[in-house]
């Protein structure tokens, strides 16, 4: 088992769109001998963006997993999405992974999306490798795209393969390690694969990559700088062993050249991915016990079964949970612990994943990415293990919705297939939130999203598997609330006492709200919070009544604290106090979800003859109504970050652009890559409708922009 686990690399592809990710994994594939033929994106076939909507709107949505093997090694491949309104794809990806493939276009270089999902890998220390695409096309630089990376990503780029020629010029790749001649053959789509020695014209116009590749290496290895200097040959083994070495520290990141659309340079990027790249043995994971204490993962430990649910999917109509597995051995019919909702249940079938088919399998192992069924509780960022050994890894972040549309059916009869379908896409999709009150009343369903493309998406999807016509209003900004700057810290007090079924439900509850330092979202401390007990006979003796007066005739410090009570009874009020507390803050005094304030829990005082759940819930939320009706909020809305990269002699038009939307230019990147310029920008959602449309034709098409939120804010 432990030499399966060093055979194993669990990788993923990340771009910018349209940089050639789909096609450099469909290659892969190939190559790889797990499909037969090539399916191009540009004709709807790509193996790997098999839903329609991806096939229809020619980008990757979904991301798609599959397995394939190279040189006796196992690669678990999952090609990203490329658009920013699928970030959470990526997020979710790069989470279980242990490694990643940049794809960077030789001809536009590093472009706004490719920097985001760069940062993004980065959260996750993952170790990468790059690719620098479409190597073939007119306008390609290599050298530009280099200096690109460096400058932008802040990386080391080691050159291992090169072009020989460049656009209408581009013959061949040679390799710098082996100083070797690629030739690929062309009636075998590239499969086959010769190499020879290079020519002296060859090498004289290679030698410029040559030496920045010894050059990179010496700046970390002795041996190799004093090599270099004496005029030695440097061993090809010691090479590999010191690149690998500095891979995975992440001093330097490997850069191949390919040319994916025509089938060049993608079997040496193969042999990096198994020669550069960790396994999973060599990866740490670290996790959490049940008492609170920090554990560290190992996949070589195969006593405990550990792994992380990160992505869930319909197949024909059963619900599929994609899980990494961190420790131990998967057997069908185990019983696994939900750490998260405290629940166990039974895998039912373990399946291999070949993009949208999957391989039943009777086991699974440390390492594995694969599919399960029968977890039909699980949800994204579940982590699942055995009773006997409770183990919670780190969540997977979501990300906060920025429009929302009304949807409705045509037809009433319907509204049930709507209902059941926005549920299942919102099960396996974590950024599109549902309106749970729309759901009580009315035709009309209000969901939310990361933007436009988004929404459409996934209301595509929704008309097409269910056969149902939907009308669909525009779609409108996410707004909040919060205090208003300044704002003074307020203190109110909520009480509940009630008569039910002759048992007194009581609990008072008092709390404190005042702004959050950080101002990006809510925060409910309970360190300094205290309980207390009264019993019927006192509330009836102080004749306590649910009128906020009656509570003048209850003294804090008379009351008994409640020392008795267990550590689990204390985190179970807690977790009432605060389910009570964030229901209540989903509509703040102008009607807008609060944001950005700290609620610290003073004390609760409750009836010892009753623990009432009910009472304590209603206590929180009236407690917050009260701290409601004695503030002063005000509207904010989302801000989104601009990255526009844009040829300099449009630069004028966009800053025009720019203004005429109201949108505040931060910084114009004064490097130049192929005569393009890098904007950032920041701006209200509000004013971005339209916005990418009026930027292509400002831009004549050769503009790029990706957006991020960044934060809600106010308008001056």
């Amino acid at each position: 088992m432990q030499d399966k686990i060093k055979k194993i690399r669990n990788i993923g592809i990340i771009a910018h769109i349209d940089a050639g990710k789909t096609t450099t994994s469909e290659r892969i594939l190939y190559y790889t001998e797990s499909i037969s033929r090539i399916g191009e994106v540009h004709e709807g076939a790509a193996t790997m963006d098999f839903i329609p909507e991806e096939q229809e709107h020619g980008i990757t949505i979904n991301a798609a997993a599959n397995t394939c093997y190279w040189c006796e090694h196992q690669i678990n491949l999952i090609d990203t999405p490329g658009h920013v309104d699928f970030t959470i794809e990526v997020e979710r990806s790069l989470r279980v992974l242990d490694g990643v493939v940049g794809v960077f276009c030789a001809v536009a270089g590093v472009e706004p999306q490719t920097e985001t999902v760069w940062r993004q890998s980065e959260k996750f220390n993952l170790p990468k490798l790059a690719t620098i695409n479409k190597i073939d096309r007119i306008g390609s630089d290599f050298l530009g795209v280099l200096e690109s990376m460096k400058h932008k990503l802040n990386i080391n780029p080691l050159p291992v393969t090169v072009p020989l020629g460049e656009g209408e010029d581009f013959e061949t790749i040679i390799d710098l390690i082996k100083l070797q001649v690629f030739d690929y053959d062309e009636d075998s789509y590239g499969k086959i694969v010769k190499t020879r020695t290079l020519t002296s014209d060859e090498f004289n116009r290679i030698a410029f990559w040559r030496e920045r590749f010894i050059e990179v290496l010496s700046e970390y290895d002795d041996k190799i700088l004093g090599n270099y200097l004496l005029g030695e040959e440097i061993d090809q083994s010691y090479l590999l062993e010191v690149i690998r070495k500095l891979t995975l520290e992440g001093k330097i990141v490997p850069v191949f050249a390919t040319s994916a659309l025509y089938n060049k340079g993608i079997q040496s990027l193969l042999d990096a991915i198994v020669l550069f790249l960790p396994s999973p043995k060599e990866q740490i994971m670290q996790a959490i016990d049940e008492n609170g204490n920090a554990v560290y993962l190992l996949a070589n430990k195969t006593e405990y079964f550990t792994a992380l649910a990160f992505k869930s999917f319909r197949y024909k109509k059963e619900k599929l949970v994609f899980l990494r597995i961190y420790t131990g051995v998967l057997t069908n019919q185990q019983i696994c612990y939900n750490a998260n909702t405290q629940q166990e249940e039974r895998i039912n079938k373990i399946y291999r994943i070949l993009a949208d088919e999957f391989e039943e399998i009777e086991q699974a192992f440390s390492g594995d990415i694969i599919a399960v069924s029968g977890l039909n509780n699980t949800h994204t960022g579940d982590s699942l293990c055995l009773k006997e050994n409770i183990v919670l890894l780190e969540p997977i972040l979501s990300y906060q919705p920025v429009l929302s549309l009304a949807v409705e059916t045509e037809n009433e009869e319907d509204l049930a297939k709507l209902d059941e379908a926005l549920l299942q896409v919102a099960d396996e999709d974590p950024t599109l939130k549902l309106d749970q009150e729309s759901f009580t009343h009315g035709g009309q369903r209000i969901i939310s999203g990361m933007g436009e493309l988004h929404l459409e998406v996934v209301l595509e999807k929704i008309q097409r598997e269910k056969h149902i016509k939907l009308r669909i209003n525009k779609p409108q900004v996410i707004y909040k609330e919060t205090l208003v700057k300044n704002s003074e810290s307020i203190e109110k007090i909520g009480c509940f006492n009630h008569l039910f079924d002759e048992k007194r439900h009581f609990a008072t509850l008092s709390l404190t709200i005042k702004p959050c330092q950080t101002r990006v979202e809510n925060k409910i401390n309970f360190d300094k919070t205290e309980f207390y007990k009264i019993n019927d006979a006192t509330l009836v003796e102080l004749n306590i009544n649910n009128r906020l007066d009656d509570l003048n005739n209850l003294s804090v410090p008379s009351l008994t604290k409640a020392t008795s009570q267990t550590a689990n009874e204390q985190l179970k009020l807690i977790g009432i106090i605060k389910e009570g507390i964030i229901t209540a803050l989903k509509c703040g005094p102008l009607g807008y979800p609060m944001e950005g304030v700290e609620i610290d829990v003073n004390y609760l005082i409750f009836n010892e003859d009753n623990i009432s759940s009910e009472a304590v819930l209603m206590a929180s939320h009236l407690a917050v109504r009260e701290l409601f009706s004695h503030i002063k909020t005000e509207l904010i809305e989302p801000i989104m970050k601009l990255n526009i990269s844009v040829p300099t002699s449009f630069v004028g038009n966009v800053v025009t652009l720019l203004a005429i939307h109201n949108i505040k230019l931060d910084v114009i990147d004064d490097e130049e890559c192929n005569m393009r310029k890098n904007i950032t920008a920041y701006a209200f959602m509000k004013d971005l409708f339209g916005f990418s449309t009026e930027l292509r034709s400002a831009s004549q098409g050769r503009a790029g922009m990706s957006m991020i939120f960044d934060k809600f804010g106010h308008r001056i």
